[in-house]
């Protein structure tokens, strides 16, 4: 048996914990799942049956605030699929906490759609005046496509691991623009014996990728840097 160690006591005064039940005693609710987290904020969809989806905002930390009602995004529309006149392969819909690129930290709902020959088109949205509005229509061209295995916002930008399978697909909101960032050597999305997982820096200064290798289980993280061109960091194995 592993014994689990102590955290070090020199974390005791910057650690806080915080709990809350989302459950259906909690919310009044059939179903409650968490759609997002970052920091002390948790994203909340809640299924009231016969087709009613709520969502809240709930941050565990300051329980004195309440669940925070937040509009539903216009991201489950498939209105603009005349654009996609040869088929669409995935519609991948996300909410996201993030910063556009000017630092200020909002909400942002993400549609995008790839087209079976490679097309892609997305948009992007942000609550103001408690209204979902769109912030920024893109589209573009791919060799190929893959299925997306995560989607995080980072500075302005929002990366989509998976948009083939050997690139990350990256969004720039404020030059409406996408970009590709090679995978590190090795990694490839959608590879079987491949576990990878996406996330943001702590500090919102870039990406994690974490892949977990079969069969000798081999774990290997990268770091990259946003807005650097210094590609991929091997920061731990």
């Amino acid at each position: 048996m592993t014994t689990i160690p102590r955290l070090p006591p020199e974390l005791d005064s910057v650690l806080r914990h915080g709990g809350f039940s989302c459950g259906a005693d909690a919310y009044d609710t059939k179903d409650t799942g968490i759609i997002h987290y970052h920091n002390d904020r948790v994203l909340l969809g809640m299924c009231h049956g016969k087709g009613v989806y709520r969502i809240g905002l709930h941050s565990p930390l300051h329980p004195e605030r309440g669940l925070i009602a937040v509009p539903n995004p216009p991201i489950e529309d498939s209105g603009d699929d005349e654009e996609f006149t040869e088929g669409i392969h995935l519609h991948e819909r996300r909410i996201l906490f993030g910063q556009d690129g000017y630092g200020v930290a909002g909400l942002f709902a993400v549609s995008v759609k790839f087209g079976i020959q490679g097309k892609v088109s997305a948009r992007v949205y942000t609550v103001r005046d408690d209204e979902w509005r769109i912030y920024v229509t893109v589209a573009t061209q791919l060799p190929d496509v893959a299925s997306v295995y995560d989607v995080v916002m980072v500075q302005g930008r929002i990366f989509i691991a998976g948009g083939t399978p050997s690139t990350v697909l990256v969004l720039d909101v404020m030059s409406s623009s996408f970009y590709t960032i090679p995978l590190p050597d090795g990694v490839i999305c959608g590879d079987q014996n491949h576990d990878v997982m996406f996330g943001r820096a702590g500090d919102d200064s870039g990406v994690y990728i974490a892949e977990m290798k079969e069969p000798l289980l081999q774990l290997r993280i990268w770091l990259h840097k946003v807005g650097t061109s210094t590609g991929w960091t091997l920061v731990d194995r």
